[in-house]
């Protein structure tokens, strides 16, 4: 052979290889765009010499809350998890923990009635005594109910270790101090010994929200509630009160408490070195709050929240001012207090406070050598999501993520100096500068860009919203068993908001290479030339294209991560539930199922099942489905985001579609964060929507509001629709019937005998396409149905003449296989279907 013809043979060989996929009209797209522009880019470290790191790679924890060691031995750990199972174990990789101390069966009370009913419920902290290796003393929080109709109690306790000093005899529990609690937030939250030896207790004001009177009892000094306690446990029975406590006498106050006026004030700490107690008072929705108490000291909620006064007139003689303060969902939603550093690792942080924020992917500081200004330590995945700050013996700071990712981190000098940090490409200021839109018209994604649509939205106030997905080009979609989708790193996604035709806000929610997920708000121009990347949360009035406006809020980058939480999944909406749906592709003009596309153009990981075997949630709007289909798929798609199973609301309501609504922990259950001034309300009470808090939470515009960021208008259209017409179903409540095993209740199911978890039904009869042969709408099957169909063989999803109901089996062609079903359905009446009597 020739070289020639050699050269001449491989070249037609390539191009044989890598010519474009024959166009198959049955699909949106006929191959798979590349995309090289839309790409998530790397992150910088706020501190490139400090990390967080996993501290105990090789444990697992559940729930991990609290944890303490000797202050002579720091060899051993001791680690609380909220369930009421303590472990123990040393420094050393190979020996896995072991229980030192259960009492699991004393919170088993709470579980039986199927919630929690404290915000705060289980174990909170343990301290260990500074004399622990003598008298083996450790001291337990915990919020429970003794028995299901007891009043949530918290409570501090004593154990005793054995002669090991490794494990305690729950017999051995001494109680020191209860509080009874009258509503489900702000509880018992923090132990620790001072360098007194006095055990200070931080309990929180035992309210809901605001107007709670109950918040007042913050500023009563005869009420434990709102203050930091100290007692002397070395002395009395149970204790002691120290003779210099602001009220030792119980005259003026009660002879515990050592400063009053705080909120919820989860987390503080007393510095190693000096004995100063910095605490982090989570705020309502205004301020969030960094105190340095001192004895006496009267913080000010609930007549100030930080620096803002709540009431109408306010007096602040006598109030101390918090240290440091910054806007709630800025920065972090909820301030979670650490600790003074005092470890030798990182000598630069010697001194400084270390706290964090749920939701913040920053460690920040607060540095005595700049009057306490904020100083960034780290930047740490949001997912990480603090829920408790931790010293070992020596002073280094761990970070408990207990909420979600079950681990416990610790802040470590990185290896190496800035050179090693992650090489930095920010994201670009400007929208048209991003590399997802067409730079000459920023309202058009770039051609790398796929778009997308959900059956049911995310309610936004009634905005309109255009979807894209940019992935690089050797990644693909993971799909997990509960239907959720994982993206690639560099993946971006992409929702741009408009009224009437005019955008205001484009999001970018990016996984960048070290697989974080970040948000990115930019707002659009007034003369919609191009959109700016905002660095703080806002909120604006806009026109809202109907001839009145909203106040439209554009989230920062910590109140993005409360939506898309590590539980949900990140990518909200990107699951297959919400696109197994058809989508009209702009760059063809065609119309096909979603999944079906993306699987044609390999977008997958594994190949997927078709998707009329898939299931589907509702369609907002399509009123010809079941009405309770689409009362839960809004709760699917709006609050199951955060109620689920191990989601971040902190109940055991469970809104997931796939989930029963009598499993769903809502039936007849009481709410644990008010009422709403409504008596006997129940979260669903069957029958009696006046009565049942989710349907009054969405009506709501105030802090009540459920979902509580995001939106301002109600959403009336579904309230009246589908939320209302369900809760007022006798059946609401019923245990599910599934006779076909579709997923689908047969009280929701348009094809009862028939599996069809994707509901299509193409004619909106309310018979789902699996059951219904009856393409003329006389509703019989016979042989001029058959003819209807004879006549369309053959044709393919966008070719004229095309039966959108003659597709019986959804594969998106009219053939044998559909003629063989409506043969096997010749003589019947379509369904049976629930939505046809």
């Amino acid at each position: 052979m020739t070289r020639a013809l050699y050269f001449a043979l491989l070249i037609l060989f390539t191009l044989g290889c890598f010519r474009p996929a024959a166009a198959d009209i049955r699909h949106g797209l006929d191959q798979r765009p590349s995309n090289t522009t839309c790409l998530a880019p790397a992150l910088a470290l706020a501190n490139p010499n400090v990390e967080a790191v996993v501290a105990f790679p090789n444990f697992k924890f559940n729930h991990p809350i609290s944890l303490d060691q000797p202050s002579d031995n720091p060899d051993r750990w001791f680690v609380a998890q909220r369930g009421g199972v303590i472990r123990t174990f040393t420094n050393d990789p190979n020996l896995a923990p072991r229980v030192a101390l259960n009492i699991s069966s004393y919170l088993d009370a709470t579980d039986q009635v199927g919630f929690r009913d404290s915000q705060e419920w289980g174990i909170t902290s343990i301290a260990l005594h500074p004399q622990f290796s003598k008298n083996g003393y450790m001291y337990v929080a915990y919020n429970y109910r003794r028995t299901p109709t007891s009043p949530i109690t918290s409570v501090v306790s004593r154990f005793t270790a054995g002669a090991s000093k490794t494990t305690f005899d729950p017999g051995t529990d001494k109680v020191l101090l209860t509080i009874e609690q009258t509503a489900a937030l702000h509880h018992i939250g923090q132990l620790q010994f001072g360098l007194d030896g006095y055990l200070y207790i931080s309990s929180g004001d035992g309210s809901l929200v605001l107007p709670d009177t109950r918040t007042m009892r913050a500023q009563d000094p005869f009420d434990l509630h709102g203050k930091i306690l100290r007692i002397d446990v070395d002395h009395g029975d149970p204790y002691a009160v120290p003779a210099d406590n602001p009220y030792a006498s119980g005259t003026l106050g009660a002879p515990e408490v050592y400063a009053l006026g705080f909120r919820n004030p989860w987390r503080f700490s007393i510095d190693r070195k000096t004995g100063e107690i910095w605490e982090g008072d989570v705020g309502q929705d205004t301020r969030e709050e960094i105190n340095h108490v001192v004895k006496g000291g009267n913080y000010g909620w609930p007549i100030y929240e930080g620096s803002v006064c709540r009431q109408k007139s306010c007096n602040p003689a006598g109030l101390t001012p918090p240290t440091y303060e910054f806007v709630t969902r800025e920065n972090g939603a909820a301030v979670i207090g650490g600790a003074v550093y005092r470890g030798s690792d990182i000598p630069a942080l010697d001194g400084v406070y270390i706290f964090g924020a749920v939701f913040s992917a920053s460690i920040a500081g607060l540095d005595p050598a700049s009057s306490y200004g904020r100083i960034e330590v780290a930047t740490v995945p949001r997912s990480l999501s603090p829920s408790s700050f931790g010293q070992d013996a020596r002073g280094e700071i761990y970070i408990i993520n207990g909420q979600t990712g079950n681990k416990i981190f610790k802040l470590v000098p990185k290896s190496g100096t800035t050179a090693t940090a992650a090489a930095s490409s920010p994201v670009a200021s400007r929208l048209s500068q991003t590399g997802c839109v067409n730079p000459d018209n920023p309202q058009e994604f770039a051609a790398g860009v796929i778009p997308y649509d959900v059956n049911m939205l995310l309610w936004s106030d009634g905005a309109d919203k255009t979807r894209g997905m940019a992935l690089p080009n050797s990644g693909t979609i993971g799909v997990n068993a509960d239907g959720d989708y994982d993206f690639p790193a560099r993946t971006v996604l992409i929702k741009m908001f408009s009224f009437a035709g005019r955008p205001h806000e484009t999001r970018l929610f990016m996984r960048h290479p070290n697989g974080e997920w970040r948000g990115y708000t930019y707002e659009w121009r007034a003369d919609l030339s191009d959109a700016d990347l905002l660095t703080d949360g806002k909120t604006k009035t806009i026109a809202n294209g109907a001839g009145g406006t909203v106040n439209w809020t554009y989230p920062s980058p910590a109140q993005c991560l409360e939506c898309h939480n590590e539980a949900a999944g990140f990518s909200l909406g990107l699951e297959t539930a919400q696109l197994n749906r058809d989508f009209v592709y702009p760059s063809t003009g065609r119309s096909s199922n979603q999944i079906a596309t993306l699987d044609h153009i390999g977008m997958y990981s594994t190949t997927m099942p078709p998707f009329a075997e898939l299931p589907a949630l509702a369609s907002r709007y399509l009123t010809s489905t079941s009405m309770i289909r689409r009362a839960r798929s809004y709760l699917h798609a709006n609050c199951a985001l955060c109620h689920r199973p191990d989601g971040l609301a902190q109940t055991t309501i469970d809104f997931r579609y796939s989930t029963a609504t009598d499993a769903m922990n809502i039936c007849d259950a009481a709410p644990i964060a008010g009422n709403l001034g409504v008596a006997d309300a129940k979260l669903l009470a069957p029958g009696d929507p006046a009565h049942s808090i989710i349907p009054l939470r969405m009506r709501r515009l105030n802090t009540y509001r459920m979902p509580p960021i995001g939106t301002g208008v109600v959403d009336s259209f579904i309230l009246r629709t589908a939320l209302t017409p369900w809760i007022n179903r006798a059946d609401v409540c019923a245990a599910a019937v599934d006779t076909d095993g579709d997923g689908v209740p047969n009280n929701a199911d348009n094809c009862i005998r028939t599996f069809n978890p994707d509901q299509a039904d193409d004619d909106r009869d309310g018979y789902g396409n699996a059951c219904d042969g009856d393409l003329n709408n006389d509703l019989k099957t016979d042989a001029a149905d058959l003819s209807m169909l004879t006549a369309a063989l053959g044709k393919r999803r966008n070719d004229p003449g095309f039966i959108y109901r003659a597709d019986l089996n959804h594969d998106l062609i009219i053939d044998a296989a559909d003629r063989a079903i409506l043969q096997g359905m010749m003589g019947k009446a379509p369904g049976p279907s629930a939505l046809r009597p």
